[in-house]
This record gives structure tokens, C-alpha cells and sequence, in this order.
């Protein structure tokens, strides 16, 4: 991991996909400098929830049902983000389980203790135990972080835009083509023709430049993205 950089994990739960307002709340993030450094929709299994919340469970045992079936009552968003203040970061824009102030994820949408749309992680020990938990593949993270950034903000946009998280898709697509405009030659930008990441088939341009990548966003229904 880069120097002063520090990782974190972040859940977009059922309810908030269930909302349709995941994809209002991954833009929150992407657009208050957050890296997104893997990401997957995923349906939990209790199995998985209990190796999350091994410490929880094992204090407050009587909230383990409750939890459980909320967490995998439908697919969740699970993003590994980096900044140089991730974890305190993220859960500023998430804000608190109880009395969340306006501008912050929970109190802009209705939640209580339970149903509470988003997790950040709250210590670094905490980040590395759940990133493993949530992304055991640390081949498939190294083989994605080894990407220039035009390239992993590509790929991202191509995701997300499956996914239906639309206004998430054009701002990352606007960061790719300001990270196009740095790149002057071939061999900054040229890599395997499909990258397979989180489920997805990506298959990049031979020559990923602004043009070619601003043609596929448009075949994608992003038009001009940059703002």
C-alpha cells in the first residue's frame, strides 16, 4: 500500500439498495476523494456475517438473529476505499448510529439501529480483519491495484454501469478521462485485452486513450461525463 495511505472497508447494505439510493451513497464517496481499491455485489451468508461481527456476536450474542438476517436478506456493495484518512473518513460521511446530523448518509435517509444502510470500519485493526473477510483474494486486489489509473477507473466505470449504479459510473468515468489526459504514450496505457474483475468481463481497448474511452461510455449511455 502507498506510503500515508490507509484502507478501509465499506458495506452498502440491503436496505439501501432496496432504497434505490446505493448508488447516491457510493457517490458520496467517489467525489470526496476516495480510491475505490476493489469493489463486488455480494450476497452474505451467515457464515460470512459471523466472521464480521466475531467480536460483536461474541459481547452482545442476543443481536447475532436480528443482524444476520438483515445482512442477507439481499445483495450488499462491498468496497475496499483508500485515502490518507479512510477509516475516520468514511464513517464522517456515514455518520452515527443514533441523531445522525443532515448531510451524512443516515441522516439524510430514514435508518434506525438496525437498518442502518452503511458500515466503515472503525479501527485499522478492524479494516485489515474485515477486508480479508470481504476480499480474500489478495491475487485478484494486487493484479487491479498493478493498473494505471485510467485503466482501474475504466474498468470501475464499466461495473458500476452493469450494476445500475449509474450516477456512480459518470463521475469515475469523468475521473478516467482527467487521468487520460496525463497519458502521452502507448505503453503507459496498454495492458491484456479483458481483465476479468468481481464477476465482471472487461475487455479494454487495444489503445486506451480519451477518445476510445469517451466512444464506450457513450455506447454505454454516459455522454460528456466531464463536468
Amino acid at each position: 500500500m502507498e506510503f500515508g495511505m490507509e484502507r478501509t472497508l465499506v458495506l452498502i447494505k440491503p436496505d439501501a439498495l432496496e432504497k434505490n439510493c446505493a448508488d447516491e451513497i457510493l457517490n458520496r464517496f467517489l467525489t470526496n476523494t476516495f480510491e475505490i481499491a476493489a469493489v463486488k455485489k455480494i450476497t452474505a451468508t451467515p457464515l460470512l456475517i459471523d466472521r464480521h461481527y466475531q467480536k460483536k456476536f461474541l459481547e452482545a450474542p442476543d443481536v447475532r438473529n436480528d443482524v444476520v438476517a438483515y445482512i442477507t436478506s439481499g445483495p450488499i456493495v462491498a468496497l475496499i476505499l483508500k485515502r490518507p484518512d479512510a477509516i475516520a473518513g468514511a464513517r464522517l460521511i456515514i455518520g452515527p448510529l443514533h441523531k445522525a446530523p443532515k448531510g451524512t448518509i443516515r441522516g439524510d435517509f430514514p435508518t434506525d439501529v438496525l437498518r442502518n444502510l452503511a458500515h466503515g470500519s472503525d479501527s485499522p485493526e478492524a479494516a485489515e480483519h474485515e477486508i480479508a473477510v470481504w476480499f480474500g483474494d489478495t491475487e485478484k486486489q494486487e493484479k487491479f491495484s498493478q493498473l494505471n489509473p485510467a485503466e482501474r477507473l475504466f474498468i470501475l466505470t464499466e461495473i458500476f454501469q452493469k450494476e445500475g449504479l449509474c450516477e456512480s459510473a459518470v463521475t469515475v468515468a469523468a475521473h478516467c478521462l482527467r487521468e487520460l489526459k496525463e497519458v502521452n504514450s502507448y505503453e503507459e496505457t496498454a495492458s491484456g485485452h479483458v481483465v476479468k474483475y468481481t464477476g465482471h468481463i472487461i475487455c479494454l481497448p487495444d489503445f486506451l486513450h480519451s477518445e476510445t474511452a469517451q466512444k464506450r461510455f457513450a455506447e454505454m449511455g454516459i455522454q460528456s461525463p466531464i463536468h
